[in-house]
């Protein structure tokens, strides 16, 4: 059996993820979420929301009017629960209202959120666990079209409507780490570039059993991919894709459309095939049927080195 999973970087899927398992610690905890204590939760104590990282994503040069991908993870710093709490206390969802996080493009080092401009849209946060850092997640926002070409700093400001009162109003500011820019270029015909960023898997595996892998696609051209395409993973006897390769997993992957600078991370189950053995490679496909036209079309194949024993 071969299984593909797809890992999504969306809130909405974090937000199912929260609420099952907020909901089956308290069934186990034997506590309501109105019950005070040290998980956190509890109304009495406002909260401090701060960011904990906030990056570029995997490419910086962007056309005018174009989706961009920024990195960002943020906390609670008020709240309860991680490290040395959490084998006596649950998770428990944060207490608080849905805020936004806006992104803004400054000609400086120095945020002056009435001069900067805003990138849309605003992230909409509805839920958090009390006491965690968030994932590092991907949020696309947009170039406006009329921005002049250059080079400029990224700001984003946590609860930029203001909708949460706060023990400190005053670190709600992240920016880009210093020499870390988005360079704007006047829109043009410059094209998407998909090629996979990083990768993992088991570099020594056995004929017939279960071995697993992971790849990340990213797009690192100007503009956005605009359409979703499909990738294949294969073993092959060398490091060239050809129709000779054997198809891991039939139905393929679907790789979404792609803002500049976004990754999206594919893991695989397989079963090896006693067809081959020694010294193999995996080879994953991007954009396998050749649906989008790219800046580059050779850098498509991530090969991966692995051995294959007889059992």
């Amino acid at each position: 059996m071969i299984q593909v999973l797809v890992e999504e970087k969306t809130m909405s899927g974090l937000r199912l993820f929260g609420i099952v398992l907020f909901s089956a610690l308290l069934l186990a905890a034997g506590c309501s979420s109105d019950s005070p204590g040290t998980g956190g939760g509890g109304t009495d104590e406002l909260p401090d929301l701060e960011f904990t990282a906030l990056s570029a994503g995997f490419a910086t040069t962007v056309e005018q009017g174009q989706y961009i991908a920024v990195r960002r993870s943020f906390r609670d710093a008020n709240g309860s629960g991680g490290g040395d709490d959490m084998l006596a206390a649950p998770l428990m969802l944060a207490d608080i209202e849905p805020f936004e996080i806006s992104y803004y493009l400054s000609a400086d080092a120095t945020f002056e959120p009435g001069t900067d401009v805003l990138m849309p849209p605003a992230e909409e946060i509805t839920w958090m666990i009390s006491g965690y850092e968030t994932p590092l997640s991907y949020f696309s926002v947009t170039i406006p079209s009329g921005m002049p070409a250059g080079s400029y700093s990224v700001f984003g400001m946590i609860d930029s409507g203001e909708d949460i009162d706060e023990t400190d109003e005053s670190n709600n500011t992240g920016a880009f780490s210093p020499g870390q820019y988005i360079v704007v270029v006047e829109a043009g015909s410059g094209l998407p570039d998909l090629y996979v960023a990083t990768s993992g898997y088991q570099s020594v595996v056995t004929q017939g059993q279960q071995a697993t892998a992971d790849v990340e696609v990213v797009n690192v051209g100007v503009v956005y991919s605009g359409t979703g395409c499909t990738g294949r993973l294969y073993m092959s006897d060398d490091n060239q894709y050809d129709a000779g390769d054997y198809l891991l997993v039939a139905s393929g992957s679907t790789i979404k459309p792609l803002a500049v600078g976004e990754g999206q991370r594919f893991y695989f189950t397989y079963i090896v095939p006693d067809t081959y053995s020694g010294e193999v490679n995996l080879l994953f496909v991007v954009d396998a049927d050749h649906e989008i036209v790219e800046s580059d079309e050779n850098d498509n194949v991530c090969q991966m080195m692995l051995t294959v024993n007889v059992p």
